[in-house]
């Protein structure tokens, strides 16, 4: 027996998403009209690839960071915070001298940086950053 039932429609009800699309596709030209496309001033790092340092010898100071934090500089183990005034009283004696980074595996990039911004504070514009497994 076939009971018909005038409250249920065989008709399924749709939802039309179209208004929720078009206030999606509104949001994000607004988004990409407002964001700022700004550049961030960085230092130029050119990796040569693994390799060795400088020679270690009195005309270059060569700045080698491990993990941990730790910069030996010149046989000379320290820490981030004795650095730049180590670095500049090196360059002071010899003015001449080259300036290298040496990277070993495990080291944090903000420890590069700062080995780097080392050599930026004493004048150097080009800075070798070698990278050692």
């Amino acid at each position: 027996m076939n009971h018909f039932n005038p409250a249920v429609d065989d008709d399924k009800a749709d939802v039309d998403l179209t208004p929720m699309l078009d206030v999606v596709f509104i949001l994000l030209v607004f988004f990409i009209i407002t964001a700022s496309f700004i550049r961030e001033a960085g230092i130029p790092v050119t990796l040569p690839g693994f390799g060795e340092p400088p020679d270690n010898d009195v005309q270059s100071i060569v700045v080698t960071v491990k993990p941990e934090s730790v910069f030996v500089v010149n046989a000379r183990v320290m820490a981030r915070a004795s650095l730049i005034p180590y670095v500049r009283a090196l360059y002071s004696q010899n003015p001449e001298a080259n300036f290298a980074v040496l990277v070993t595996a495990g080291s944090r990039v903000g420890d590069t940086v700062a080995a780097a911004d080392a050599g930026r504070r004493i004048g150097f514009d080009v800075i070798p950053i070698t990278v050692k497994e």
